[in-house]
């Protein structure tokens, strides 16, 4: 591309022009390639903040992720497509890590998991960071997280090892400090190419472009989901919001955790300002300690087990995440990952 058309884009976006598909695909392909400049890129991201990423733009950028990772193909030793629980992340919330923890739920309840993440940007504990801490092998290759997923439920994608390209925006994004689009692409760019999604946002709006994004991409099924306490998971302290993906058909609900024998509690009940608390916890709710912090895990897997298809409704979701709890599957889920991601 010539160096006019990149200062064309960037201007367009700087006006306050929203760019189309075509549009942020080349000017992001050109930043997974090398091709602008530190001062470019943090034109563009600062940009597109102010202004508001729109569909098209968030779609665009992913598709240039999606062409410069990392590819692999499920093969024929996974049957059931798998499903990913990353979020945006970047709420601000310091919880632990929830959806990691939903996620060995999950996995526990039978479940086949591809689980997309990374270190954490905004938040005091990624999913990688939590998984490291916990003991499990994060660096994985395309054939170690198969072989995971096969054995254990449940693999881990790090993020870096498959969007290697990420490399030329990572000082810029370091240095802004504040949430890009980049932090939107993560649960959008899964090297897997899942159909099976649940993805916690951080805002109500975020929600409404995310999922017209999953049906561009002909996702299967998935849920988009916001609480109104301002977390990017299935909340436990009021209402949340929720989209849904379904064969091409988006609906929206507000969920209320109460109707299926769930208690409110404050936000506060979810805190950890520690990689090693977040680790904990997780490994707490694992081996069966019970209360707010078990009860949000078991929520969020019920999410994770519904769009998996194994059931077909919440209730039936929610009582297989207990149970994997409750029988120790869900510790074994852990264990397992543990030693074969290790191997």
């Amino acid at each position: 591309m010539e160096k006019y058309f990149i200062k064309d884009l960037l201007e367009c976006v700087l006006s306050g022009r929203d760019l189309s598909r075509d549009e942020s695909f080349d000017i992001f392909n050109m930043i997974l390639s090398g091709e602008l400049t530190n001062a470019q890129i943090a034109s563009l991201l600062t940009s597109l903040k102010i202004k508001g990423e729109t569909v098209d733009e968030i779609a665009g950028a992913a598709l240039a992720m999606k062409e410069n990772a990392v590819k692999i193909s499920l093969g024929n030793k996974i049957k059931s497509g798998p499903v990913d629980t990353c979020g945006t992340g970047g709420d601000s919330g310091n919880t632990f890590n929830i959806s990691t923890c939903a996620a060995l739920i999950a996995a526990g309840a039978g479940i086949k998991i591809a689980k997309h993440g990374n270190y954490a940007v905004s938040s005091k504990s990624g999913s990688a960071d939590v998984l490291k801490e916990l003991g499990v092998n994060i660096f994985l290759d395309a054939e170690g997280v198969l072989r995971s997923i096969e054995y254990a439920n449940i693999g881990f994608l790090f993020a870096p090892e498959f969007h290697t390209a990420m490399k030329y925006a990572a000082s810029v994004r370091k240095e802004l400090g504040f949430k890009t689009i980049f932090n939107i692409l993560g649960p959008l760019t899964n090297p897997l190419g899942v159909k099976k999604q649940v993805i916690g946002v951080y805002s109500r709006s975020l929600s409404e472009k995310i999922i017209e994004v999953l049906k561009i991409f002909n996702i299967g099924r998935a849920f988009v989901v916001h609480s109104r306490d301002g977390m990017d998971e299935v909340g436990l302290s009021g209402i949340t919001d929720i989209y849904e993906l379904d064969a091409g058909s988006i609906k929206y609900f507000e969920f209320n955790p109460k109707k299926y024998g769930f208690n409110f509690f404050t936000p506060n009940e979810f805190k950890s300002l520690s990689v090693d608390s977040s680790a904990k916890i997780i490994y707490d709710i694992l081996r069966g300690n019970t209360g707010p912090k078990s009860d949000i895990a078991i929520l969020n897997a019920g999410f994770a087990i519904l769009v998996s298809g194994a059931v077909n409704d919440l209730q039936d979701a929610f009582g297989a995440a207990r149970r994997s709890v409750e029988s120790g599957d869900a510790l074994n889920a852990l264990k397992n990952l543990i030693e074969i991601s290790n191997k």
